[in-house]
């Protein structure tokens, strides 16, 4: 009977909120118009009132900061604010060198949510995963303060000793010590092992289509290969320029990413141009929950194009392009301003790709070594198959 009584009241609700659609078309407009004019009013009213009545002094520097995180952790959590100090340290993470303990972080209403650890970096030798949540910095809730100050407390000095309490997807809670350290991140190595190449790209960052070229080079110099392993576990991403020109060196031509912005007129496509630097040969790429933005786009042009196996485990799934923007501090606003899609415009955004061969694994047991690594072992055993019949065939 209660059941009933609600539906019927949403029923009549919704009723009434149709007719007074149809009664009144420009209410929307009107309701837009209040709510610019109630923001441009309130939040002059407010800092007045923070800057005579708050029982504590505040800086200038902190109500900016905390206003314009208030409005953008509104929006998504990869839309942020960086004062000139922080903007200046992205530029350096970007260079693949800065200091502190190597994490790849998404901000949200309950902590810190791990994308992966970078590889070669304090966070990387604790074991911190993929989809851990950082709960507490140093003993502070994170939650209490604000996301720029928490991402703040995970740079430092190197050598400074920094405490997480972290909260993992089994449930299980853990505190860790760690010291910052400074971070020169290497993106690409390789080796050949039994005619198999391996590839590893950690980061895309400004240096990565260049090592690339290197390490390809160096590889098709051992003779002839039964099949190339691209590693994209754990990596985050990086710069979308460097990922879509690392991409290009593994096709013959078509297109390698779609990016819809706003409007249609923001609506590009980023085709491979050149040729196929390793010559058709068998490629495997291993992906996991760990793989996001940068790797993303290029595990799903190989995939679309049919230019390689997907092997792994579903990827994070970040399909969202920020676009920084120079402010007149010398401060930076990071915004998304489009989503990406696959060259078969599948989007990617908060769905991941999924792998053509499902291979689930802790993500302890990801080592970049064959003889340990489940994940890896499984693609050289591939490779090893394919080229047993290709063998055959000839």
């Amino acid at each position: 009977m209660l059941f009933n009584q609600f539906a019927c009241f949403f029923a009549c609700l919704t009723l009434l909120l149709t007719l007074s659609g149809c009664l009144d078309e420009d209410e929307p407009a009107r309701e837009e118009e209040t709510s610019k004019q109630t923001l441009e009013v309130l939040l002059p009213e407010v800092l007045t009132r923070v800057r005579s009545d708050y029982i504590d002094s505040v800086s200038e520097s902190r109500l900016v900061e905390g206003a314009l995180s208030g409005v953008l952790m509104a929006l998504d959590p990869y839309s942020l604010y960086l004062n000139p100090k922080d903007s200046a340290e992205l530029k350096n993470v970007n260079k693949g060198e800065f200091a502190g303990i190597g994490l790849e972080i998404l901000p949200t209403k309950t902590g810190l949510r791990v994308i992966s650890a970078i590889d070669g970096t304090p966070a990387q030798r604790s074991a911190i995963q993929p989809g851990d949540l950082i709960t507490h910095i140093n003993g502070q809730d994170v939650t209490k303060i604000l996301i720029s100050d928490a991402l703040r407390q995970l740079c430092g000095a190197p050598g400074t000793k920094i405490t997480l309490s972290i909260l993992e997807q089994s449930g299980k809670q853990r505190e860790i010590i760690l010291f910052r350290s400074k971070i020169l991140v290497n993106p690409v190595r390789s080796y050949v092992k039994e005619k198999i190449a391996y590839l590893r790209i950690s980061l895309f960052n400004e240096n990565c289509e260049k090592e690339v070229k290197t390490a390809l080079s160096s590889i098709l110099s051992e003779g002839k290969l039964h099949g190339l392993i691209v590693d994209l576990r754990n990596n985050p991403g990086g710069i979308l320029e460097q990922a879509i020109s690392v991409t290009q060196l593994f096709l013959d031509g078509g297109s390698i990413v779609e990016i819809q912005g706003r409007s249609t007129a923001d609506y590009r496509v980023y085709n491979a141009k050149g040729h196929d630097h390793v010559r058709g040969l068998p490629i495997v790429v291993l992906i996991n929950k760990g793989s996001a933005s940068g790797s993303e786009i290029f595990a799903a042009a190989l995939k679309d194009h049919k230019r390689a196996i997907l092997m792994g485990s579903q990827s994070f799934g970040k399909g969202a392009v920020q676009t920084l923007f120079p402010l007149s501090n010398n401060g930076v606003l990071k915004l998304t301003t489009a989503y990406f899609f696959s060259p078969k415009h599948h989007k990617i955004h908060e769905k991941g790709i999924e792998p053509d061969i499902i291979v689930n694994s802790d993500q302890k047991d990801v080592m970049f070594d064959s003889t340990h690594d489940t994940q890896l072992k499984r693609a050289y055993d591939l490779l090893r198959g394919l080229s047993f019949f290709q063998v055959r065939d000839d």
